[in-house]
């Protein structure tokens, strides 16, 4: 029998519109956004790489078969471009050295929580491989 997605959840199990996975498509965000006002490559260039990055890991996910709803991917790439296009506009005015300063502070954030998410995907998807 099938289990139930729950339309929100705050763990890393899925949730239809909202799960912990999110943050991490935030930051995901948040790390492109303040990378490409580092680079100066401008907005529009940023956006369209960035949402390609993120298009591209959410077709990675189907083809290793990680299990999602549509709205849930189609979610994950609308939180990173939303994050990515804040990031960018509050990032224009700051001063290089503090754009990055912020980039390695949250590459840092997303890398851990990336490690946490792993970790308890590893371990829900070793417990149902042995029952």
């Amino acid at each position: 029998m099938k289990k139930a997605i729950k339309k929100i959840t705050w763990s890393f199990e899925e949730g239809r519109f909202w799960d912990l996975w999110a943050f991490t498509h935030i930051l995901a965000g948040v790390v492109l956004g303040l990378f490409f006002e580092l680079l100066e490559l401008g907005f529009f260039v940023g956006f369209v790489v960035s949402a390609g990055i993120m298009i591209a890991w959410e077709i990675g996910e189907i083809f290793f078969k990680i299990k999602e709803t549509g709205e849930n991917r189609v979610l994950d790439v609308l939180y990173g471009v939303i994050a990515y296009s804040l990031t960018y506009s509050i990032a224009v005015p700051m001063s290089p050295w503090l754009v990055g300063l912020s980039l390695g502070f949250f590459l840092v954030l997303k890398g851990a929580i990336e490690y946490k998410g792993w970790k308890a995907y590893r371990s829900r998807t070793s417990k149902s491989s042995k029952g």
